[in-house]
């Protein structure tokens, strides 16, 4: 279906395999191809005429006054084509990732129209993850995707690399899910249940930067290039800033949805949470809504900025904040030999339990860890 688009040059773009739509200098949808209407469930009569920002963002202004990229802008300001990462809502208003080619189409008649070829890296279902998803539209966030979606073509080994809390485990399931392989189990395992003396003998050990290590020799070549061969960076929260109100968005509602609350977050706890830099990144995101949720008192349930409590940084902490709420650090014992790991550990949780009064959940979201692992953790030091 078209728009003064004669029924030759319809057929050209419907032999295209990938959803395809022209798009004129006004910003206006002239075509879509047969691709475009089965990807999209929507009929060509639905989208031709319309603006192309309001059709796949949902803006009433082009996207680059939004501060993204543009197509439409590279190919009739500056006369070439492009490839750029954008962020489309489908028709039933779900966000999805996709890869733009832009090309620069000679009109009938005279003029030119701008061809968008959408190549989808990942549909909204899929980037659903248990408790958490991977969400978001800044450049950074994009870029990763469109890295794990083309690693997840091959069957070569693919390692992740980032913060603690920027959601490896995440990307894993993603690239999983995308592989040839995704028919077959996905393993998870949790470092948490191997002992101390295992854990970095068969791990590689905990915020470490493995090419770092083989520079010094601390960590064997050949066994990092037998797992290293495609390899990921998936980027921190404060490089992808734009994302946390999205972010917070979809990670209250799960926390809504889990305790039958119906919390949200005013202006001014966005703004908060906008601004800060989150050095534990999408888990502590997490942790912080689920603590506001949790101590909300608002009747109508909003979180206000006063309800946005961010971890303490543990220099703080040793150096003996005045925070009236912050927990201490275990001291030595009194013949002054240091704790150990686990003995900290201990009376961390100790101290957790003893402030909520208990409540179990609350402290393993305090720890950042889950529910079975804070179990598995008291198990074994003789706790039911």
């Amino acid at each position: 279906m078209s728009s003064g688009i004669s029924s030759a040059f319809q057929a050209l773009i419907d032999a295209q395999e990938n959803p395809f739509v022209l798009i004129d200098e006004h910003y206006r949808v002239v075509a879509a191809n047969d691709a475009y209407q089965v990807a999209y469930g929507v009929d060509a009569s639905k989208v031709v005429g319309k603006h192309c920002y309001e059709i796949s963002h949902r803006h009433d202004s082009p996207c680059w006054q939004h501060g993204e990229e543009c197509p439409h802008r590279e190919v009739f300001e500056n006369n070439r084509p492009c490839q750029l990462l954008h962020t489309h809502f489908d028709s039933l208003g779900r966000a999805e990732h996709v890869q733009i080619k832009g090309h620069i189409i000679p009109k009938p008649g005279g003029g030119y129209l701008l061809g968008e070829s959408i190549f989808r890296l990942s549909p909204p279902q899929d980037l659903d993850c248990d408790e958490m998803r991977m969400i978001g539209r800044s450049p950074a966030f994009l870029h990763a995707i469109e890295q794990l979606t083309r690693a997840a073509d091959s069957n070569a080994n693919v390692l992740l690399f980032g913060e603690s809390g920027v959601g490896k485990e995440l990307a894993a399931h993603f690239v999983h899910h995308h592989s040839p392989r995704k028919k077959g189990p996905f393993m998870a395992v949790d470092c948490a249940s191997l002992t101390e003396s295992l854990f970095e003998s068969e791990f590689f050990g905990h915020n470490r930067h493995i090419r770092s290590m083989v520079e010094r020799g601390d960590f064997r070549e050949d066994l990092y290039y037998r797992v290293a061969c495609i390899n990921v960076d998936l980027p921190p929260l404060r490089a992808r800033r734009s994302d946390i109100p999205v972010l917070a968005e979809a990670l209250l509602t799960h926390i809504n949805q889990a305790n039958h609350a119906h919390c949200y977050l005013t202006g001014e706890a966005m703004e908060k949470l906008t601004n800060y830099d989150f050095p534990g990144n999408v888990r502590e995101l997490r942790n912080v809504l689920h603590r506001a949720a949790a101590m909300c008192r608002a009747g109508n349930g909003a979180i206000t900025a006063d309800g946005i409590v961010f971890d303490e940084p543990a220099s703080q902490v040793r150096n003996g904040s005045d925070r009236q709420n912050a927990v201490k650090m275990p001291e030595p014992a009194g013949d002054d030999q240091p704790l150990s790991i686990r003995e900290i550990e201990t009376r961390y949780m100790e101290e957790l339990l003893e402030r909520y009064a208990g409540q179990r959940r609350l402290v393993a979201q305090a720890m950042g860890i889950s529910e079975r692992t804070l179990y598995r953790k008291l198990r074994r030091n003789g706790r039911n």
